[in-house]
């Protein structure tokens, strides 16, 4: 895991934020557009808190990404069925539940309507309190205008008749745990007051005929060929990868993923690919933070100059550097009885040269990142809050590329959504 404990700094609001997290026990949701440091505040919550606590997420990238571990996995169900009697805990399971001071939910916005029900009946049976969530302190955070569950059209149906929708905020655990609601306001991602206003109203589904004309201005013809591109579907990215690829007329090499674990790993949740097929002049994005030399952060983009067995070199900003091999690490949770703390151990190690190719990736892939200039496809957006995910990963408007002009169509806003955030307005920390 990152060591940011001794760099790290707040801003204000974060400060405020941070104090109800650590000084209080009400239940937060702390919510914020992108680009308002919801990720950084979170970091800085794991490196300095004094509470003891379990980090967990939707998705086991995003588990990667905080150092937790995936909701399912700690909370014993693969799959949800109904009553608290179908799930199945193990001792250490067991532990971590009765000795956490706060669970902490990363990407809420990804977490379904009966996984929430079942996160609070499990509190509740494993500490024998009938308090929401057995008493314990519970921290989503996420966007809810960003990407939602996923989920088929049988099961959505299912969920409207049952508790009126699919998302977190329908269940009854949400509804009684009293939640004290925040949204972050600085945005530091983007500067460009014009770009902040689209992106806002995008996230909220009122783009204006003006905004919507401006921002098509960035559409055109011949776009750039070293910048990533991203798309809403995985068989798009994967065909302008290859293509890309094989018009390259060096030398391919393979390197595979180095894997060490007691179980089979699933490399759905890992960011490398397993994989890894690269040639001299392939345009490449990095997947991981340099902490120790910061040559680059998750997101930058560069050019393969050399390749070996052994090592990879990259041209970033015009300066070569050498790329070792990474170690992208799962951890597990436990509770340690001689400390009384919960600690994380290293569960899974891969090992991969974070790096992949950078000509498209999907909006789902990209989200959480920042990338300086970008190419967005938005035409074929089929879920809502991809279209706002894809344009609000880019920093810089003036850098902004489209593939095709913005319809409204591609804005995709669940009302419901809408709703809940008016309501949560009304109940502000």
């Amino acid at each position: 895991m990152d060591n940011f404990k001794d760099n790290m700094e707040l801003c204000s609001e974060q400060k405020m934020v941070y104090n109800f997290m650590e000084n209080t026990n009400y239940n937060l949701f702390i919510s914020g557009k992108a680009g308002t440091g919801k990720s950084y505040l979170l970091k800085y919550f794991k490196e300095h808190t004094n509470k003891q606590v379990l980090y967990v997420a939707p998705t086991g990238v995003v588990a990667l990404n905080i150092g937790g571990e995936t909701i399912h996995s700690i909370f014993g169900f693969d799959n949800v069925k109904e009553g608290v009697n179908y799930f199945k805990l193990y001792s250490r399971q067991i532990d971590i539940l009765k000795n956490l001071d706060a669970l902490v939910i990363d990407e809420i916005s990804m977490v379904r309507v009966d996984v929430f029900e079942q996160i609070n009946k499990i509190l509740k049976y494993v500490n024998r309190n009938n308090l929401p969530f057995g008493g314990k302190q519970v921290i989503v955070f996420g966007d809810i205008f960003q990407l939602p569950p996923v989920a088929d059209k049988n099961e959505k149906a299912y969920f409207d008749n049952k508790y009126d929708g699919i998302f977190f905020f329908n269940s009854d655990a949400y509804k009684n745990g009293n939640f004290k609601y925040y949204e972050l306001q600085i945005i530091h991602r983007q500067k460009d007051v014009d770009f902040i206003n689209i992106l806002n109203n995008i996230r909220e589904g009122r783009l204006s005929e003006n905004q919507a004309n401006l921002l098509n201005e960035h559409c055109v013809s011949n776009l750039p060929n070293n910048i990533i591109q991203l798309v809403p579907r995985k068989e798009l990215a994967n065909a302008i990868n290859i293509q890309n690829l094989n018009k390259l007329n060096s030398k391919e090499y393979t390197y595979n993923a180095i894997i060490k674990a007691d179980k089979k790993v699933n490399p759905k949740n890992y960011r490398c690919d397993f994989v890894l097929k690269l040639k001299v002049g392939a345009h490449i994005m990095m997947i991981a933070n340099d902490t120790e030399q910061k040559r680059w952060v998750n997101g930058t983009c560069g050019i393969i100059t050399e390749l070996s067995d052994n090592y990879i070199k990259v041209k970033i900003d015009g300066i070569e550097y050498t790329v070792e091999r990474f170690n992208f690490i799962r951890y597990k949770c436990f509770y340690d009885r001689k400390t009384d703390k919960l600690v994380y151990i290293e569960d899974t190690r891969v090992s991969q040269f974070p790096l992949i190719l950078s000509y498209a990736i999907t909006i789902h892939k990209a989200q959480g990142m920042t990338c300086s200039e970008v190419i967005c496809d938005v035409e074929g957006c089929f879920d809502a809050g991809q279209a706002y995910v894809a344009l609000s990963r880019c920093a810089n408007f003036d850098r902004l590329y489209l593939v095709h002009k913005i319809t409204l169509n591609v804005i995709i806003v669940d009302t419901a959504v809408i709703d809940f955030y008016n309501q949560q307005l009304c109940n502000v920390a």
